[in-house]
């Protein structure tokens, strides 16, 4: 009884605020992971929120990169480019033409996914394309060169706010749309990365941030407002001095 006694006691003077921080984990130290695409190496990392390498996967050329649950969709720009997904020991599980949807999408860039669906952007077309994951043709959500952009690099689905970001490395200029097309916001590189130079590449939404990378620059998590919060160079898990051409991003 004296147990019980002491018990209350101490639930009372914690009140309901020290119970329910007794009870409920903590959230706010859960480490990040991150995927990163090299052009230069031919590989994706897997790697920590402080750039050490957890593992690598060669596939040889390839532009973007998005994680799927227990599998990767990473693209390869070009006329025999295309949409692959692979498993986390880079055995392919299916492939995907751009004569599934439109011959035109020569210069596949960008992949994401958008509800148990695929996002694209293609750099010739200019077109935001919404695939199964068959590869057949949902819808063209809008053309990018319609609302300013010059070079489309990589695209990423914010489920936060139903919205897409989408990077050009000619104007070194993300844009935040609706799926629409409408844009929102933009952020200029240069306010994290002075010396960017046309090299704006990849960009993945995690969670209140964003992961961009840049050719020659590495990986950058930034707020959705363009303010630096980290900086991972390539050669900080990828001992080849030449690779640092991260090109794609996710996490």
């Amino acid at each position: 009884m004296a147990k019980n006694k002491t018990i209350l006691w101490i639930l009372g003077a914690l009140g309901l605020t020290g119970l329910f921080f007794l009870l409920k984990k903590p959230t706010n130290g859960l480490k990040e992971e991150y995927w990163a695409s090299n052009a230069h190496t031919g590989k994706i990392y897997h790697i920590t929120e402080n750039g050490e390498l957890i593992k690598e996967i060669s596939i040889g050329n390839n532009s973007s990169v998005a994680i799927d649950n227990n599998t990767l969709w990473y693209t390869n720009e070009g006329f025999w480019g295309g949409i692959f997904q692979i498993d986390m020991d880079g055995n392919r599980i299916s492939k995907i033409t751009r004569e599934l949807f439109d011959p035109e999408a020569t210069e596949i860039e960008g992949v994401d996914i958008l509800n148990n669906t695929l996002i694209i952007v293609d750099d010739n077309t200019g077109n935001v394309y919404n695939l199964n994951k068959d590869g057949t043709l949902i819808n063209i959500l809008f053309n990018t060169f319609d609302i300013g952009l010059t070079s489309p690099q990589d695209i990423a689905y914010d489920n936060s706010t139903d919205t897409l970001w989408i990077t050009d490395n000619i104007q070194d200029i993300i844009y935040n749309t609706t799926k629409d097309g409408t844009i929102i916001s933009t952020i200029d590189a240069r306010i994290f990365e002075p010396n960017v130079n046309q090299s704006l590449q990849g960009v993945a939404v995690c969670g209140d941030n964003l992961l961009v990378s840049i050719r020659q620059g590495g990986i950058y998590k930034i707020t959705k407002s363009g303010d630096l919060i980290k900086h991972i160079s390539a050669t900080t898990f990828e001992s080849d001095e030449n690779a640092n051409q991260i090109v794609g991003v996710s996490c």
